[in-house]
């Protein structure tokens, strides 16, 4: 049964945020019931529909490496040995006009000809880049209530939880926010505005997602908007949009002369993992009344957005855009990547553009940057040739790492390249960038303190052979290790080759002090001494059974540790895991406390995303969903983890769309979100006060 439902949503052409999130659960958890006891390092040509939606999310052609032929594989920018001088921004070359710019992408379109490249970058990368996307109109926001009270900053009083974001000061988008008095929630690709009442919320209004998108047998037409995220910057609201536009694919394709078939009837025809265009958009609303949000503007780019960051007012915008097809020296717009303000679309400049040495393909990274209280325009734009997959920002810093590899005949090599950004009041500066051995494993690998970057890796290493006609490949051991690098991002201290055959599944750095976990039937927690850059030391190990995918400060001497549990002689998985890790001797770390959750809760969706994860330490509070309930804890150093709620969407049940589930608090009521609806309870004892299901 759950392979015919795989099979069957694997074959959409164009996911949802709620079926690709639906389909990754139902996956894990079966796999986690088959109590797989490994974790496949990496997984290699992925199911053509899956790697399609993975490349309007992530955007990077390195993506699709394992697919490229290995001889004549072209280097990643600043592809170097580790520790090598990095390319600084006095450096770099930002040409006057386009010229070099072309040269350049016209050299690695050739390259990627050679390399067989175009039999399938123009089909699995559709962040091409569209002109005609139609702005929200205001009839969008509907008025379902009665006049809203204007945003007057009461809710400073007010007591409420705030998004999981990895580093205080910087927001991170999330599906669910609120500010004490209203709550914002994006629900299958629609936002809700509500009062929060009290516990017992009404919605003001909601913005509907744009969707025109028709089928007549295997074509497709039309639009489809999604709105994915959200921010609330005060009196604005920021929405993290998706378009695609078959339309615009339909059209660019009629004289494509590499189309095995030609458009019908004006439609996009379906043949392998075909999509159309997309782009990523972040539009702002004047919400000062909740029950009217009117539309500022609305600010993209051609290509996919890697992540995103507000610190204060200003948003900051990561974008892949891969350069598709073929390229005219004359239109610049073939070849370089497009900022849409509104309907109007201009061209990145070429002083905006960057020359970092050999790219390794035909990709743009850009960072822009945005006034949420004034956005009428980009406030600055920073574009390099080179892609991103993972970033990690604070309030000065922003620095993108992308996990690619380095081969030769004989020998293939996880790499991370790293590039470096100063922030400063909406100005991006490329400051510097470098690379280090092994790929990173998310945002919390990396961190930065006192002026070095830290950064956590897991490096695979093969070997191939020849004899006698008959090609083999040989994989060594994984091993990892620990960087630290200066601003220009040369190492200056490092780590490496520890707990040879397991892999990273967590880190947290604390500032001098950093906690990583790797695992393969047993959970090592090593504790890092990194108070002198050049010399990082390893302090303790500590191997418990199972293994963490998330770590997160629990007050003075304490780390929660939050994965699932395992056998330490088969590795089987056996359930979620909650662990409380004594951190007040760093030399000698304990597991002091832990909490297994039982076979019959296998899986979670915050073990890979960390906002779907509530820790409070002050008001003893630890929340996450498990399978399709959520599940509230407090702790106490005495007695350890003791359960004081399981929650579900309604009374009779959780519900087969309860997979996305978030828990937040505003003064003594907790609520929790779901695809379905919105629940409220007493913080008192939990008994609930309200329902609200989105469809009624």
């Amino acid at each position: 049964m759950f392979e015919k439902k795989y099979k069957a949503d694997n074959e959409r052409i164009e996911p949802t945020r709620e079926s690709l999130l639906s389909l990754s659960y139902k996956m894990k958890r079966e796999q986690a019931k088959k109590k797989d006891k490994k974790k496949a390092v990496r997984w290699i040509r992925p199911a053509a529909a899956v790697a399609a939606a993975l490349v309007v999310l992530l955007g990077c052609f390195q993506i699709f490496r394992s697919l490229t032929p290995r001889d004549g594989q072209i280097p990643m920018a600043g592809a170097g040995a580790a520790g090598e001088a990095a390319v600084s921004r006095q450096q770099a070359q930002s040409p006057e006009d386009y010229s070099r710019v072309y040269a350049q992408i016209k050299e690695l379109k050739e390259k990627e000809r050679e390399n067989g490249g175009d039999s399938y970058t123009g089909i699995y990368t559709p962040a091409l880049g569209l002109d005609g996307i139609p702005e929200a109109e205001e009839e969008n926001a509907v008025n379902t209530a009665g006049g809203g009270s204007p945003y007057d900053g009461s809710s400073a009083e007010k007591d409420y939880s705030d998004t999981n974001n990895q580093v205080e000061g910087v927001q991170e988008a999330d599906i669910i926010k609120t500010d004490g008095e209203y709550i914002y929630a994006a629900v299958d690709g629609d936002v809700y505005l509500l009062r929060e009442n009290g516990g017992n919320p009404e919605i003001l209004s909601k913005i509907e997602k744009i969707d025109t998108v028709s089928e007549e047998g295997e074509n497709v037409c039309g639009i489809s908007e999604r709105i994915n995220d959200i921010y609330i910057a005060g009196d604005r609201m920021v929405l993290i949009k998706s378009i695609t536009d078959y339309d615009a694919y339909n059209d660019m394709m009629e004289d494509a002369a590499e189309m095995d078939a030609a458009p019908e009837n004006g439609c996009v025809i379906f043949f392998g993992p075909l999509v159309g265009i997309a782009r990523y958009t972040a539009a702002v609303y004047d919400i000062t009344d909740r029950s009217h949000p009117v539309l500022l503007n609305e600010l993209g780019q051609s290509g996919t957005l890697i992540d995103s960051r507000m610190v204060g007012d200003i948003l900051y915008l990561v974008y892949s855009y891969y350069v598709p097809g073929e390229i005219d020296e004359a239109d610049p717009s073939t070849y370089v990547p497009a900022l849409y303000l509104g309907d109007a679309k201009t061209d990145v400049a070429a002083g905006d553009i960057m020359l970092l040495g050999e790219p390794g393909a035909a990709q743009y990274l850009t960072v822009s940057s945005i006034d949420v209280g004034s956005p009428a325009e980009f406030l600055d734009t920073q574009s390099i040739l080179g892609c991103g997959s993972d970033i990690y920002c604070n309030s000065e810093t922003l620095v993108v790492a992308l996990t690619t590899m380095e081969e030769t005949n004989d020998v293939s090599k996880d790499k991370t390249e790293l590039f470096r950004f100063s922030l400063k009041d909406g100005a991006v500066t490329m400051e510097s960038q470098g690379s280090v051995p092994g790929y990173v494993l998310n945002q919390f690998s990396m961190d930065e303190y006192n002026g070095y970057f830290r950064i956590v890796t897991t490096e695979n290493v093969t070997h191939y052979f020849n004899e006698g006609g008959i090609a083999s490949a040989e994989q060594e051991k994984t091993r990892n290790h620990l960087f630290v690098l200066d601003e220009s991002m040369n190492i200056v201290g490092s780590i490496e080759d520890l707990a040879r055959g397991e892999s990273i599944y967590s880190a947290r750095f604390m500032g001098d002090t950093g906690y990583f976990v790797t695992y393969r039937q047993v959970d090592p927690l090593f504790t890092v001494d990194l108070s002198t850059p050049s010399e990082p030391k390893i302090l303790s190990e500590l191997k418990v059974p199972g293994f963490s995918n998330y770590l997160h400060p629990f007050g003075d001497g304490l780390l929660l540790g939050f994965g699932q549990n395992s056998d330490e002689e088969s590795g089987e998985i056996q359930g979620l895991k909650l662990s409380m890790f004594d951190t007040s001797d760093p030399a000698a770390v304990a597991e002091k406390h832990s909490e297994l959750l039982g076979e019959k809760y296998m899986w979670s969706n915050a073990i890979g995303n960390h906002k779907a994860i509530l820790v409070d330490s002050e008001k003893n509070l630890i929340g996450f969903p498990a399978e399709n309930e959520y599940m509230l804890y407090s702790y106490s150093p005495e007695s350890g983890f003791q359960k004081i709620a399981q929650l579900t969407l309604e009374a009779d049940g959780p519900g087969d769309m309860d997979y996305d589930l978030r828990g937040f608090y505003v003064d003594d009521v907790f609520y929790l979100y779901s695809p379905s609806g919105l629940a409220a309870f007493s913080m008192e004892d939990f008994s609930r006060i309200s329902t609200l299901l989105w469809e009624e």
